[in-house]
């Protein structure tokens, strides 16, 4: 898990070991191994490498891990899947598939980027802006 965790920023912890820096600000991480149910919102970055199921959720960015899945109505700004998203995400500004991830379900995206390798499955749509209508 260590290494995964690496691939963030670096954090620097206070002597009383909290965790500062501009990178954890508003950030939730879900741990492999952890399930999580229910509805989140997270101001910054919302990391998953256990399973989040259910509700409506609300991050600015969404990374997916390998051992990652994300089930309900996720909206993001940017999404970056290495696991599994199924049921619903928007993504305004990206959604990013990687060669380990799949998407399954209902997809909006402002932009789209899929590794060889990547899954998308269901129903996938552009968001379109007033001056591409």
């Amino acid at each position: 898990m260590a290494a995964k965790l690496d691939a963030l920023n670096a954090v620097d912890f206070n002597s009383d070991g909290s965790a500062t820096g501009p990178e954890l600000e508003g950030c939730a991480i879900i741990g492999e191994g952890v399930t999580f149910s229910g509805s989140i919102v997270v101001p910054g970055k919302l990391v998953v490498y256990g399973t989040m199921e259910g509700g409506d959720s609300e991050a600015r960015e969404l990374l997916v891990g390998r051992t990652g899945l994300v089930s309900g109505k996720v909206r993001v700004d940017v999404a970056e899947v290495h696991g599994r998203v199924v049921e619903h995400i928007e993504a305004k500004v990206r959604l990013s598939v990687r060669k380990t991830g799949s998407v399954e379900g209902t997809a909006s995206y402002g932009e789209i980027e899929v590794e060889k390798g990547g899954k998308l499955a269901g129903n996938i749509s552009a968001i379109g802006t007033s001056e591409e209508r």
